[in-house]
């Protein structure tokens, strides 16, 4: 009954993330493991980059490709390392411009140059810079953890960009995203 009580009241506050956009979810399986995302996010001083490991927590490289800001006007502003406000992920490092195994980021085959190459799950906290309007990203399932020793794996995840958790909310830690 607490329990019951408490869940209620975690998903009813307004500290709680709230999800801008979400991609659809991604499985090693798929032909296509690489999604265009935006997001409003207008008025917001800090943004939070969240991928789930959808239960499998195997194998599981994402990548944001191509990060960038946009002011109203349509003028992108590409997110770099100085625009990378904290992060946190279960297994491996953050990358900049490389896969989380450290190699090119890759999907589908195709290499590419900009991006973060993170495991699921992960959570990168951006600041958003002044006059931003929306984020734009393309965002997938990197073929180092999509395909090992020549075998598709059981790798699965879903993107988020949504407002970061209440740190002062002792509940938030463990409290997985609602996707």
């Amino acid at each position: 009954m607490l329990k019951s009580l408490l869940t209620l009241l975690c998903l009813a506050s307004p500290i709680l993330a709230k999800n801008f956009a979400q991609s659809p979810k991604i499985y090693a399986k798929d032909k296509v493991r690489l999604h265009s995302l935006s997001a409003n996010v207008r008025g917001q001083k800090t943004i939070e980059l969240y991928v789930d490991t959808l239960g499998s927590e195997s194998h599981d490289w994402a990548a944001w490709v191509n990060p960038a800001f946009l002011d109203k006007s349509g003028k992108s502003m590409p997110v770099t390392k100085k625009s990378i406000a904290g992060h946190k992920q279960g297994w491996g490092s953050l990358r900049i411009n490389k896969s989380v195994g450290g190699g090119p980021i890759k999907i589908n085959g195709k290499t590419h140059a900009t991006g973060f190459g993170t495991h699921a799950r992960s959570s990168i906290f951006l600041t958003v810079p002044k006059g931003a309007v929306k984020f734009t990203a393309q965002v997938g399932l990197d073929d180092g953890g999509a395909i090992q020793q020549g075998q598709v794996t059981q790798a699965s995840v879903q993107f988020a960009v949504r407002t970061p958790p209440d740190p002062n909310a002792p509940w938030e830690s463990d409290l997985a995203p609602q996707m």
